[in-house]
């Protein structure tokens, strides 16, 4: 299956995305079931990523405290530039999975046949994924699954 049939099979089903975090602490998307969830893949030596930053903190801003969590899933190649950017951008406050021990493209962005990024998912309140391609789509779709 390339990449963009396994991201395309994502669309209509239950996903967890499990790992660890930047702070080293395990995280998992099942402990956010009833919100919705804003899955951001990126990495901080990304253009286009960082271009994509102030879309995604307008989109929690505008809806945190309606139910939506964005969760960023970190493809840094070195855990020091990743630690540098958060901190010069500490709007950027969301969890960030990064896997400190195998930094680079991460594990959960090629199981999710992520082979671009940015790259965003929407994931509604019963852990469903309800968007592929949510850069395009996330500003209608969630305060729809919100209001849900």
């Amino acid at each position: 299956m390339t990449p963009a049939e396994r991201r395309a099979a994502l669309k209509g089903k239950p996903l967890v995305l499990a790992g660890e975090l930047l702070t080293g602490k395990p995280f998992s998307t099942d402990s956010l079931k009833g919100k919705v969830i804003l899955v951001h893949f990126w990495a901080s030596w990304c253009p286009s990523c960082r271009k994509s930053l102030p879309a995604v903190k307008e989109i929690q801003d505008n809806y945190g405290t309606k139910g939506l969590v964005v969760v960023g899933v970190c493809c840094d190649r070195e855990v020091g530039a990743l630690r540098k950017f958060l901190a010069q951008n500490r709007d950027v406050n969301w969890p960030q999975l990064f896997d400190t021990a195998k930094p680079g493209w991460h594990e959960l962005a090629d199981q999710c046949g992520v082979d671009a990024i940015p790259a965003i998912f929407v994931i509604d309140r019963k852990g469903v994924v309800k968007s592929v391609n949510g850069r395009r789509e996330m500003n209608k779709l969630i305060p729809l699954l919100l209001d849900k």
